[in-house]
């Protein structure tokens, strides 16, 4: 009887989405399908993410990996070249913030192509672009001392290779996206 019980929340869940299933299948006979248009879905959250998550992470991060250096390094404080870097990093962190910031607008308001190209170019040139500069060149640059970057660094920068990758084929690929943006465009065949 114990056994059951601890599954009893896990049947709770299954059978709760098997119900919301035969709705939605019971609707859509009765309905039809609606259309793929307009900010939802997939489309909604990456909305929701350029506005919302991006520079709150981009924000939040160089917050805490200046914090955390300062700890680790605290003779670095009051040096010209750390506060040079810091003042670089911020600058850059925030240009990237803004730049998701307000392709998510554009991608939410004004429904048409440019609103697309606009938040490509922000993935490809704001998250690719500024993370790579930071991994391989700010440093460099600010303090004279060429140095590889950490492997730390280029995981980042992985990570946001296949983040940029995934979205940008999102909005190529997406119905909704087609739908929304590219509805009134003449079709090439």
């Amino acid at each position: 009887m114990e056994n059951f019980l601890g599954f009893l929340p896990l049947l709770l869940v299954i059978a709760t989405l098997i119900g919301v299933l035969i709705f939605m299948r019971n609707r859509r006979k009765k309905y039809g399908t609606p259309p793929l248009k307009g900010v939802a879905g997939w489309l909604a959250w990456l909305v929701f993410c350029l506005i919302v998550l991006a520079p709150l992470i981009a924000i939040s991060t160089t917050a805490n990996e200046i914090s955390s250096s300062e700890r680790l390094y605290p003779n670095l404080v009051g040096k010209a070249f750390w506060e040079n870097l810091k003042m670089w990093t911020w600058f850059l962190s925030a240009i990237q913030a803004s730049a998701f910031f307000l392709a998510g607008i554009r991608l939410w308001k004004f429904h048409n192509p440019k609103s697309v190209m606009y938040t490509q170019l922000a993935f490809w040139i704001a998250g690719l672009g500024i993370n790579f500069f930071a991994a391989f060149a700010l440093v460099p640059l600010v303090t004279g001392v060429s140095e590889a970057p950490s492997s730390t660094a280029v995981g980042e920068l992985a990570k946001t290779l296949i983040t940029v990758a995934v979205w940008s084929l999102y909005l190529k690929v997406s119905k909704r996206v087609q739908a929304t943006y590219y509805a009134d465009q003449p079709v090439l065949a």
